[in-house]
């Protein structure tokens, strides 16, 4: 993936990855438990036994997703976690993660329908990670980014319980110029993917206040 494409898919891309969050989040919602307490796992963070869909709240609907949805296909005939975000000027993003025996990684990123791969995994989380653990995130092959490994959390988000999510934190964030910078936290949510998204990992967007974006319910 040359120089331009790769600036054009972060383009969009930098609104919809990374992000930081917390605790106990949103009002209203149907109390159940989202993902119904699964066991701590770096690969179900990032896989989908059913597709789902689901709205998303922010503190900029303009420039914020609005609608996130996941779902199992396959891309090089291989199976894959795939993730659409969707924005309010009908542009969305994919991104297709896939499982080995070792480590799970999203291979590829499609901004509309142009699709997007390097040779090598935009980013790849050892299935055996451990809390501190840092890996390279190629936004910008040539200056990579560095996802670290926070741990397992659970948040609450518009009344829906998310055990044990994924919560990861950007740093060395390339410089793109007119591309907004991403959040800085993001936490993934077994069978949800990317539920919440800031720059505070204590707030973050919470009752119509703080910058970020999170699930907003709509099953």
């Amino acid at each position: 993936m040359n120089k331009i494409t790769q600036l054009a898919t972060a383009t969009l891309y930098a609104l919809a990855l990374t992000a930081c969050g917390g605790g106990d989040d949103g009002d209203g919602g149907d109390g159940n438990v989202g993902n119904e307490n699964p066991s701590p796992s770096i690969a179900a963070c990032f896989s989908a036994p059913k597709a789902v869909s689901y709205d998303i709240a922010s503190s900029n609907p303009d420039k914020h997703p609005i609608h996130y949805a996941i779902e199992t296909g396959t891309f090089n005939n291989l199976p894959t976690t795939i993730e659409k975000t969707f924005y309010k000027d009908d542009n969305y993003l994919t991104e297709y993660w896939q499982t080995t025996s070792n480590a799970v990684a999203l291979v590829a990123i499609g901004v509309n329908e142009i699709i997007s791969a390097n040779k090598q995994p935009i980013v790849s989380f050892p299935l055996d990670m451990q809390p501190g653990q840092s890996v390279d995130y190629l936004i910008v092959t040539d200056d990579p980014s560095v996802m670290t490994f926070v741990g397992f959390q659970t948040l609450t988000l518009n009344g829906r319980t998310f055990a044990n999510t994924c919560h990861f934190k950007i740093s060395n964030v390339p410089d793109t110029g007119s591309i907004q910078v991403p959040f800085t936290h993001t936490w993934y949510a077994p069978g949800y993917g990317s539920v919440k998204q800031a720059d505070d990992s204590e707030t973050g967007f919470q009752d119509g206040a703080g910058t970020g974006f999170q699930y907003a319910g709509g099953l």
